[in-house]
């Protein structure tokens, strides 16, 4: 079984998604390669589409087809989502040169994908794998739609565009565009969770889809296992007997990951004299003067870097309003600390409340730190709970698992 899948780039959370799942795929016997824009390649099974002189020309054209949208944005509220044009994408071909595979495996495409050149070149009833790391597949340009009905009809007059929004917008456009490229195709979705597989079911886009299913992430249970904590305390300098809540994420700066909510649940909780935050990501945002105390760790890109911050915390938290699945909930589950969280998209897929952690109304900073004190004020069942979430992850979420369920679709589609 060969399997070319296609994901624009190598960083970023679906990235690293897509690249988990790549490298795991050999213990299934699945050949796989990954496709990608530009950029060194980390081993020979990555291939990129476009080096030296093309590749500038190529990163040129993606920084010109942003500033196109430019005028479409203004007045637009800063606090959404990305919002991607799929219009002006340079030709892809779904090649890697010397490899014929059975199965064609798209991951996030954003910015990247050239539908109709893409698909022109791709026979109807070859086997299409679409894995959803957020909206943006089956949308007019947004990641994450708020609330939007929009997609299950045909977008326009798109919300998250700014002043000059109408029904022939470039979200309606866009919609357009992808819903023809992918009729009549041999196209099977793949959600991260329930909750956006929900969601796909609902788009027009994908009305025509053969198959929908919900297949969640994997975490590599060596390198994200737990780690005594007071050895990552003292590693990182931080107190023995403090109550640590964790929290992390790439950019802060991104509405949806919820900084406010986090933000004002930490101030709901500083008179709890043992408290102390710690997070990880970009440069954190400037902090009101009545928090506890936040120990900032910054980016943290290696899995044992990570695997320390969550060691050294009694519980992580994952305030984002939208969520596709929430990947560094997961790792932390896999180091054996309970995860508090808002019940919003895929977030209830692995934090059980009770069991694997608590869960909070979607949006409310009282009723999130609410949740936190509970966890200072019951050590005993913060500890079991840590407990059941490895083990729940040892039996649900491995990347063996991950890549068994893939392995299973790809021959059900390919032999058809």
């Amino acid at each position: 079984m060969k399997v070319l899948h296609v994901n624009a780039g190598l960083s970023g959370g679906a990235a690293i998604a897509a690249r988990r799942l790549h490298d795991s795929l050999a213990g299934q016997g699945v050949e796989s390669r990954f496709l990608y824009p530009f950029g060194a390649a980390p081993d020979p099974t990555y291939v990129p589409y476009a080096t030296g002189l093309a590749a500038a020309l190529r990163a040129g054209w993606q920084h010109f087809q942003i500033r196109s949208m430019a005028p479409w944005l203004w007045g637009r509220r800063v606090d959404y989502e990305i919002f991607s044009d799929s219009r002006h994408a340079l030709p892809l071909s779904a090649r890697a040169p010397g490899f014929a595979p059975d199965v064609l495996h798209l991951h996030w495409t954003a910015g990247f994908l050239a539908y109709r050149s893409f698909f022109s070149g791709v026979p109807a009833p070859f086997p299409v794998v679409w894995t959803l790391h957020d909206m943006h597949a089956f949308t007019g340009g947004c990641h994450y739609s708020f609330g939007c009905e929009r997609f299950t009809r045909a977008c326009g007059s798109c919300p998250q565009l700014g002043f000059l929004r109408a029904e022939s917008d470039p979200s309606r456009q866009n919609f357009l565009l992808k819903r023809d490229a992918l009729r009549g195709r041999n196209l099977h979705v793949v959600a991260d969770s329930r909750w956006l597989e929900g969601e796909a079911r609902r788009s027009a886009v994908l009305a025509e889809a053969r198959s929908f299913r919900t297949i969640h992430y994997g975490v590599d249970v060596a390198a994200f296992s737990p780690k005594p904590r007071t050895e990552c305390r003292r590693a990182l300098g931080l107190a023995q007997d403090a109550f640590i809540v964790c929290f992390g994420a790439q950019t802060h700066a991104n509405r949806r990951k919820g900084m406010p909510e986090m933000l004002a649940a930490l101030g709901r909780l500083r008179s709890r004299p043992r408290l102390l935050a710690l997070a990880f990501g970009d440069a954190m945002p400037k902090l009101p003067a009545e928090l506890p105390p936040v120990r900032s760790l910054g980016a943290l890109s290696s899995a044992d870097a990570l695997a320390t911050a969550y060691g050294a915390a009694d519980v992580f938290v994952i305030p984002s309003l939208a969520e596709a699945f929430g990947q560094t909930a997961l790792e932390a589950m896999a180091c054996a600390r309970p995860v508090v969280g808002f019940d919003t998209g895929g977030i209830p897929d692995m934090v059980i409340p009770g069991r694997t952690g608590l869960l909070a109304r979607a949006g409310d900073p009282a009723a999130l730190a609410e949740s936190i004190g509970w966890m200072d004020e019951h050590p005993g069942e913060r500890e079991e709970m840590g407990h059941r979430a490895r083990a729940m992850v040892e039996a649900q979420f491995t990347l063996d698992r991950q890549a068994q369920s893939y392995g299973a679709l790809y021959r059900s589609i390919a032999g058809g």
